[in-house]
């Protein structure tokens, strides 16, 4: 926090600023420490458990202004617990910090412009079965062990997955999910994909695709992927955002991208980063009220 320290008779003062002791504001008249606080975690005591103490009262009668103010004081013999309180961080970094991420991948086929029309797709090109092959290996949730990222998918369902990043990845595949036979509701699959940040989008044909044909309120980020007829399996990649998310890398290829290992580092990169990046859009300032109040949790704990 860039703060001072000052101490006199086994009390101590801990704020940004603050660089004289107790006895410099009894004695010299000091400035208001309204403004003080302490930024670090400290194990403090309250103020309102010193009130008998005579260095209190004395700063509180040179400086009427702070009572109520918080004053941090760290009492003699009390040292901060730094290796529970680094535990208790770095836990608290493993559940916010995204490590397992789930992914919608929806295939479009030749003409197709509608939302309905691409849920009610039960299965696609032998193309479109290739690039799955590339994107992650297929499993059987019910296969997956208890530590194992199952993407809110139930015993039962298929899905695939790969590793990348440093984050597992499930795709909500969904010609994978279980479809509405007698109707165009999906709602099983909508129940994933529709609930997932990003979404890679394979489509076939020279249709023109639009993010505002999707309904979901969730999705953010929609990687258009398109294989290129002719000689050589070339892809066209580009990304479609229907909120406002910033830019992400890695950059967009000006040409045509062939199939293989550039196309997954490419899509892979893509998608995570931009996974990364959609906690930053307004869309998610649920994610950083829960991360703050963790962090205060933390705080308030080791006070």
């Amino acid at each position: 926090s860039g703060g001072g320290e000052g101490s006199h008779g086994g009390v101590s003062l801990v704020g940004p600023g603050l660089n004289r002791t107790v006895s410099d504001y009894v004695m010299g008249g000091g400035n208001s420490l309204l403004d003080y606080e302490l930024k670090e975690y400290h194990r403090v005591a309250d103020c309102a458990m010193l009130s008998g103490s005579k260095l209190v009262r004395a700063l509180y009668r040179k400086c009427p202004d702070t009572r109520g103010a918080r004053l941090d004081i760290v009492l003699p013999g009390v040292q901060p617990d730094m290796e529970e309180i680094d535990r208790k961080l770095l836990k608290l970094e493993e559940e916010l910090v995204v490590q397992r991420v789930k992914m919608g991948v929806l295939y479009c086929g030749p003409g197709q412009t509608r939302e309905a029309d691409m849920y009610a797709n039960g299965g696609g090109s032998a193309e479109y079965d290739r690039f799955l092959d590339l994107l992650g290996t297929s499993v059987a949730i019910a296969d997956l062990g208890p530590e194992e990222y199952t993407g809110g998918l139930r015993p039962g369902y298929h899905a695939r997955r790969t590793h990348w990043g440093g984050a597992q990845i499930l795709f909500h595949v969904g010609t994978m999910l279980p479809g509405d036979a007698e109707g165009d509701q999906h709602i099983e699959r909508k129940r994933h994909l529709g609930n997932d940040t990003v979404v890679i989008v394979f489509v076939e044909g020279e249709q023109q695709i639009s993010p505002d044909c999707f309904c979901s309120k969730v999705n953010l980020i929609y990687i258009l992927v398109r294989p290129i007829r002719g000689p050589g399996h070339l892809y066209h990649v580009c990304v479609a955002t229907k909120y406002p998310v910033s830019e992400f890398p890695p950059p967009l290829p000006a040409g045509l991208v062939p199939f293989g290992p550039d196309l997954r580092n490419l899509i892979l990169d893509k998608a995570l980063s931009g996974n990364y990046e959609s906690l930053r859009s307004p869309k998610y300032k649920h994610y950083w009220k829960a991360r703050a109040a963790k962090l205060e949790a933390v705080a308030s704990r080791n006070a």
